[in-house]
């Protein structure tokens, strides 16, 4: 797999964006391009909407060089499981059971993706991600589950998730779940559970909570602009419309 080191810039001042070209052979996804590009330039200059009526979605990804190493030579990734220490595995585990049931594929990992955000957001992840690649994957839409980023966090965080009102502002929506939150948090810190898996929770506890945070994949509450994570469980070749590596 030749890499290539940055185009040279145009009149415009912009480098032109390294493609993935993929093409399949007798069943395995073959890489016939992939450009190096700086950090500050690896992001796409633009993030293509595909049609609704397409019934695929585009999602774009930071993933480990290996991971294109099993895209030319396997013609899919699927990731493994993470490890059973990892700080966010019970979130994780939670995301995976809601996959389980809401996508026909199956698989031992997740894919973490955006498939919502905006170019100066994820331009400041790039530095950190030097000798990785970013991947640009359109997917049927039904193999995607969608959800919110920023109330993902009442997940990781193992706190309740409490839905906005139409028209309730700020200030509104404060004033209605602070003592939503307090009744929440004096409970689980009266039974010692502040530091406690969710799972040896009290039913009713972790009930509240676990059906809270079904709400984050209700896009009918989404605002506009938000930051839109996906969640796969494996990307093929043929998915694959652009990949660049970051230097």
């Amino acid at each position: 797999m030749a890499v290539q080191g940055p185009s040279s810039p145009t009149t415009s001042g912009a480098m032109s964006v390294g493609i993935l070209d993929v093409r399949t052979v007798s069943g395995v996804g073959s890489v016939n391009r992939v450009r190096a590009l700086p950090a500050r330039l690896a992001a796409p200059a633009r993030s293509l909407r595909l049609p609704e009526e397409s019934g695929r979605i585009r999602l774009h990804t930071l993933q480990h060089a290996a991971v294109l190493r099993d895209l030319e030579t396997k013609g899919v990734h699927r990731p493994p499981r993470w490890p059973a220490d990892h700080d966010f595995a019970e979130s994780y585990s939670w995301m995976h059971e809601q996959m389980a049931r809401r996508l026909p594929t199956t698989g031992e990992g997740i894919i973490w993706s955006w498939a919502q955000i905006r170019r100066r957001d994820l331009t400041p992840d790039c530095p950190e991600a030097r000798g990785e690649v970013l991947l640009s994957v359109d997917l049927p839409r039904d193999r995607v589950l969608l959800s919110h980023f920023g109330d993902w966090h009442c997940v990781l965080n193992r706190m309740i998730h409490v839905e906005g009102r139409p028209g309730e502002d700020d200030d509104a929506y404060d004033r209605r779940v602070d003592p939503i939150y307090d009744a929440f948090f004096d409970r689980r810190e009266a039974a010692g559970l502040t530091h406690e898996p969710v799972k040896v929770w009290p039913d009713d506890l972790r009930q509240q909570a676990e059906s809270s945070w079904t709400a984050i994949f209700d896009q009918s509450s989404w605002p506009p602009r938000d930051a839109i994570q996906a969640t796969v469980h494996e990307i093929r070749a043929e998915d694959v419309v652009r990949a660049v590596r970051i230097c």
